[in-house]
Order: C-alpha cells, then structure tokens, then sequence
C-alpha cells in the first residue's frame, strides 16, 4: 500500500508543515510589534494582580523578557486553566506561559 518512502515524505511534509506554521506565527508577530501573552492573574508568584491592579510575577517577568527580545510591545492576556489554550486556538493570545503541567492527555497528544 504505502511505502517506506511514501511515509518518510507525509512525515517531512507534515513537519515542514508545522515549521511554516509557526514561522507565520512569528512574523504575524514581528509585523504587528506586538506579542500577546497568556499568563493568570492569581498564582502568586508566577502571576498574580498587585495592588495596583498590575500582573506582576515570575510568568510575566518572562514575558517581558520574551518580548525585548523579539523586539516587540507585550500584551500581557490574564486568562485561566480553562481558557488558555482556547485564546491561542482562537487568536486571541500568541504564546502561553502560564504554568502548564503534564497530563495524560498533553503527553499522548504530543507523541
């Protein structure tokens, strides 16, 4: 049926793919000057509001480290577990870097 070359080239052609994906995703970046950030804003002390209603923490510490080096404005987007992954699929966020920990489901989706 298929052979061992055919699977090798839907394999690249998969991941080539992905990688272009991606690369969109960086540039939408770059061209907009702006990456928007998924962190929460109540896990002190990743993420959390001070008293003056700014998110401050580790999580957005390295989002502002993220974007000064991309060269870009941050968007910091509060979200919780339940909504994170929905704001990336549906463009309302660019990247995640609010604590992700592996499940059963994340490890058997990225194998």
């Amino acid at each position: 049926m298929f052979t061992k070359w055919t699977k090798v080239l839907a394999i690249v052609l998969l991941a080539l793919g992905s990688a272009m994906a991606h690369a969109d995703k960086l540039a939408d970046i770059l061209s907009k000057g702006v990456v928007r950030v998924v962190v929460f804003a109540d896990v002190p002390p990743f993420s959390s509001t001070n008293v003056k209603r700014e998110l401050e923490g580790f999580d957005v510490d390295l989002a502002k480290m993220v974007a000064e080096a991309l060269g870009v404005k941050l968007e910091l987007v509060p979200a919780t577990a339940a909504n994170r992954i929905p704001y990336l699929l549906t463009d309302k966020a660019d990247m995640n870097i609010a604590a992700m920990s592996v499940t059963a489901e994340r490890a058997s989706a990225a194998t």
